[in-house]
């Protein structure tokens, strides 16, 4: 008997010693603060379009927990976990059977690295999946995120090759007769191709990719006139990314057709929970250039240009349940994001965005419209670096587009406001 309890002794102190030597990872992000505007509680526009500094009323955060749990002969396996929180930061206790608060699950997924010798990472489940985006902005143009299998990262020649197959079901929704007032999903894997880290000049370097938003229908759906002629949707990227300046300078260069036409101009990521079904035919294009740069001394700056196009390509409002079909629409996002840094701790942010967007509907004339935002900010972070973080900041910003915000005594919507507020943010 005590031979077997030093037994079992020696066998709970190895687990313990195994599992401390693999250590857990924590990781996330958060933002949180308060913001009042001259008309009421805090009001906003687009952030994709005119960017996010003293454009933000929300807290949000993601919670990451994963652990290697094996390690040898140098493979390895390991799984992660993600929950989101998502709130208006309206008063202390926000519950989510109240409308509002939302928690989601946006991680769970296992990897396994070198299994075949070529340096490569096999997964599945549910992840982040190299998600490309414009942090001035919050605009993920490249993201096919949610549940799949893939292998990523294979050393093929110069550079390494990535596919996988991701469950993205559109957020449009059609009863089984066919009906838009719906409840039931249309099923969308996106298949994804990409091919990263092939060498251009001194520190640049090409990735290119393919995106094919496959529509997957059942029996009642086939059978349904609305979807009786379902369009997949297809996205091409190629991306620069280049070093310099002491930072980084990213050039995208996207094209679109059938049912994901319409995400070129919506600012949309390539993914299947944006297919619009009915828009066989169509076709756009999308140019994107952004970064942070150092311009010397304590001088920084941060940028975002897009300009896209979309033709022939229809539009569903989940909202509405109204479809519209549009001959064309382009679009066009310029936001700017000067910093002086006074000391290693405090810095000075200015941020103007502009937008124009210009649109016509089928047998209708072109529509347009635009808008502006000016933010100037205090903020303090741990060093001069543009990415440090935590950040404490303080914003007063100017947003105006015309009949955009909350309407005045008259009931009439303004076309401008001011806003007040401090948010901090982090990531670790």
């Amino acid at each position: 008997m005590i031979f077997k309890k030093a037994q079992l002794s020696v066998a709970i102190a190895t687990c313990i010693i195994s599992s401390s030597a693999l250590a857990i990872d924590f990781h996330g992000y958060l933002r949180s603060g308060l913001g009042t505007s001259d008309n009421g509680d805090m009001q906003t526009m687009n952030k994709q379009r005119v960017g996010r500094l003293g454009n933000e009323a929300d807290t949000y955060a993601e919670m990451s927990l994963g652990q290697e749990v094996y390690n040898q002969d140098g493979k390895s396996f390991s799984f992660d976990t993600m929950l989101t929180m998502s709130s208006g930061q309206e008063r202390d206790w926000e519950a989510a059977s109240d409308n509002e608060a939302e928690f989601a699950l946006r991680q769970a997924n296992v990897k396994a690295k070198n299994l075949f010798g070529k340096n490569e990472t096999l997964w599945a489940g549910k992840r982040y999946y190299q998600i490309h985006d414009v942090h001035l902005t919050d605009f993920a143009y490249w993201d096919i995120s949610g549940a799949g299998v893939g292998v990523e990262q294979i050393d093929v020649g110069a550079g390494k090759l990535s596919l996988a197959i991701v469950r993205n079901d559109p957020w449009d929704e059609v009863d089984s007769d066919g009906d838009t007032s719906g409840d039931e999903h249309v099923n969308v894997n996106t298949f994804d191709v990409r091919y990263a880290g092939i060498p251009m000049w001194q520190d640049a370097s090409l990735e290119v990719g393919y995106n094919f938003a496959h529509v997957n229908l059942s029996d009642s759906q086939k059978a349904s006139a609305t979807t009786e002629e379902p369009a997949d949707g297809h996205m091409l990227t190629g991306q620069v990314v280049w070093n310099v300046m002491g930072g980084v300078n990213k050039t995208a260069i996207q094209f679109f057709a059938d049912g994901l036409t319409g995400q070129a101009t919506s600012y949309g990521n390539g993914s299947g929970s944006g297919l619009e079904m009915t828009s066989a035919g169509g076709n756009g294009f999308r140019f994107i250039n952004h970064g942070a740069i150092k311009l010397g001394g304590d001088f920084e700056l941060g940028h975002q240009i897009v300009y896209a196009k979309s033709n022939d390509f229809s539009d569903f409002d989940n909202d509405t349940r109204v479809t519209t079909e549009f001959d064309s629409r382009e679009v066009f996002s310029t936001v700017i994001r000067p910093s002086y840094h006074w000391n290693d701790h405090m810095k000075t942010y200015v941020e103007v965005g502009y937008f124009k967007d210009s649109w016509t509907e089928q047998n209708k004339s072109t529509e347009t419209e635009d808008g502006t935002k000016f933010t100037l900010a205090q903020a303090w972070a741990p060093s001069k670096d543009w990415w440090a973080r935590p950040e404490i900041r303080v914003f007063v910003s100017y947003l105006q587009q015309d009949d955009n915000f909350r309407p005045d005594v008259n009931g009439e919507p303004r076309d401008d406001t001011w806003t007040l507020g401090a948010q901090a943010e982090v990531w670790w």
